[in-house]
């Protein structure tokens, strides 16, 4: 189990400036380091990209995890919860995402094969 300071793991850490991309930066190293690899779907609202799709989705483990970070009072929106069930209904692991704690105990609980 990795071990992380404490001021990371806490849900108010990411409540300052471009708090979601800051506790993304801080997951795609934690899975870099637990040996997943984090693949980042970029949404430009000028894109023709599919709503609802995850801000990554990680490969490296006994099967790909979606993930979906918030923060501050973002909440998850219908067409995220749509591919959320979508994901899950093929077998797919869905992770939506408030602390990096949050985001270790997932990595936890899907571990890459050594």
């Amino acid at each position: 189990m990795t071990v992380w300071p404490e001021h990371l793991t806490g849900r108010a850490d990411f409540r300052r400036a471009a708090p979601e991309k800051r506790l993304q930066a801080h997951c795609r190293a934690a899975a870099a380091l637990k040996g997943y690899r984090p693949w980042h779907l970029s949404q430009a609202r000028a894109s023709a990209q599919s709503a609802g799709l995850p801000d990554d989705i990680l490969t490296g483990g006994p099967r790909p995890l979606a993930v979906e970070y918030k923060a501050g009072r973002n909440r998850q929106t219908p067409a995220q919860h749509a591919f959320q069930l979508a994901w899950e209904a093929s077998g797919g692991v869905y992770v939506l995402v408030w602390t990096l704690a949050d985001f270790l105990e997932a990595l936890d609980a899907h571990p890459v094969a050594p």
